[in-house]
């Protein structure tokens, strides 16, 4: 029966060596009967009828193991190599026994054959993978390009001729380094030198030196490296590189006094970066020796406008213009938003130290919770104001009656207080004891009442006043204790 077979091929196409083998039983092809041929567009195949049809082929090769140059063999490896290859059949990988014939050729197309043509019958095929061992002789491979030309068909123990494919397939340099049985019976070894294109290696070495070549043996050598010295090449040194000194070195210009041999450009930043870890210790320590600078500064839009008072000196300095300079809070049950600790034993030092310039400002604000907390709590030590004396501008302070601030009517008399803190303020509340000093000079007075007079009952104007309580009167030289609370 007349069989119809198309060829899709990735190879290479048998030689006219193979021709000559198997001309005798290719034939006119019948056009009506010939499937288009799919493979190069100007070759077709030269077989024309198979005795069984086949829907379409496939083969595709690779070589699988290869012979590498050696010149120290201690066994004889021979000069056959293991090929490769998958068949399809109407695209599903093939399974059975197919007839395969191959070639090697001096050119990818006409030229010469080169050893022995290999037919390989009955190759066993299974899911489209076979495996085959080609030997074309020990001077197939001279250094020159090689090529396979291959013809497949199914294997029907006939005479059946082969379909040759195209275009041949290009074998790489790998196949061409063929073993040295023995060095010393070497005389000459054409593939023991590599070179980066494997056409230029046909520099025949003599056996005692395989193992080297000469630099006027390699062609292709650029031309900076022609006159076999690397001293031509020129070199520029980049940002932050030096190059200099009869070595020509390079240096790093490093930034810093610190003995890393990393560098980083002087004035890079890390604002807005994001520091996590964990430590025993601190997650961040700044220290500053000197014994007249500040350890740290931070600030918050413009800062505060105020200058650092001169000689001032502090582990931390915050300024901010519009909100808080520190704030501090605490989740912990037993912990404290801000801890002010003054260690040394003597001096007027302080824990915590405020202060406001504006009039209507607070130099320490405390706020309890609720109506069962507690703004304001002393452990230990007293409540002092500074600077309090008589008649003193402070918040406490020891009013003494003098004739200055006596005043008398037909009925009792009274004493006028004259303090900065109650003065012009209805709303102050003051808290008035006797003071009747010590018993070698007691002086007892009159129980009195603070009342505050705006000028329309006459006794004073915008003042507080001392009002008797037991109809008598104020008498110079009595003593009250006066403490006042401001809103």
């Amino acid at each position: 029966m007349k069989a119809n077979i198309s060829v899709r091929f990735v190879t290479a196409r048998c030689a006219s060596a193979a021709r000559d083998i198997v001309a005798s039983s290719f034939k006119t092809r019948d056009a009506a009967s010939e499937p288009l041929f799919i493979g190069a567009p100007t070759e077709k195949p030269f077989n024309q009828h198979k005795p069984m049809k086949l829907k379409s082929i496939i083969v595709s090769f690779a070589l699988a193991s290869l012979c590498v140059a050696q010149t120290f063999a201690v066994s004889p490896l021979g000069t056959a190599f293991t090929y490769q290859g998958r068949l399809s059949e109407s695209g599903q990988p093939a399974n059975g026994y197919y007839d395969i014939l191959f070639s090697l050729m001096d050119a990818a197309t006409n030229g010469s054959s080169v050893g022995p043509v290999m037919p390989m019958p009955a190759v066993a095929v299974s899911n489209g993978y076979f495996t085959v061992e080609l030997d074309f002789g020990a001077n197939a491979f001279n250094g020159s390009g090689r090529w396979l030309d291959i013809g497949v068909r199914t294997n029907c123990n006939c005479l059946a001729s082969y379909t040759l494919l195209s275009p041949r397939q290009p074998l790489t340099p790998a196949p061409c380094a063929q073993y040295a049985a023995n060095a010393a019976q070497a005389a000459t070894t054409t593939y023991a030198q590599f070179a980066t294109n494997a056409a230029q290696a046909t520099t025949a070495l003599s056996a005692n030196s395989a193992g080297s070549v000469a630099w006027a043996n390699i062609t292709g050598i650029p031309a900076g490296f022609a006159d076999g010295v690397d001293n031509n090449t020129t070199y520029a040194a980049g940002a932050g590189l030096t190059l200099a000194g009869a070595s020509n070195q390079f240096s790093i210009n490093f930034a810093g006094s610190g003995s890393a041999d990393t560098a980083a450009r002087s004035d890079h930043g890390h604002f807005g970066e994001f520091w996590s870890g964990s430590s025993s210790g601190f997650g961040l320590s700044v220290v500053n020796s000197s014994t007249t600078g500040s350890g740290f500064f931070t600030q918050q839009g413009t800062g505060s406008g105020a200058a650092m008072p001169f000689g001032y000196k502090a582990a931390a300095w915050a300024e901010s213009s519009q909100g808080d300079a520190i704030f501090g809070a605490s989740g912990n049950a037993f912990g404290t938003g801000v801890y002010g600790y003054a260690t040394h034993p003597n001096g007027a030092n302080y824990g915590v130290y405020g202060q406001s310039d504006s009039p209507s400002g607070v130099g320490v604000f405390a706020r309890g919770s609720g109506t069962t907390g507690t703004a304001l709590k002393i452990s230990n030590g007293a409540l002092r104001v500074a600077g309090v004396g008589t008649n003193s501008p402070t918040p406490l302070f020891l009013h003494v009656v003098k004739p200055s601030n006596l005043r008398t009517n037909a009925v009792f008399s009274w004493t006028v207080i004259d303090n900065p803190y109650c003065n012009n303020d209805p709303n102050a509340i003051l808290l008035v004891t006797p003071n009747c000093g010590r018993f070698s000079d007691f002086n007892w007075g009159s129980n009195v009442s603070p009342v505050y007079d705006d000028g329309s009952a006459g006794y004073a104007t915008n003042r507080w006043i001392l009002f008797p309580n037991d109809g008598g009167g104020a008498s110079l030289g009595t003593k009250y204790n006066v403490l006042v609370f401001k809103q």
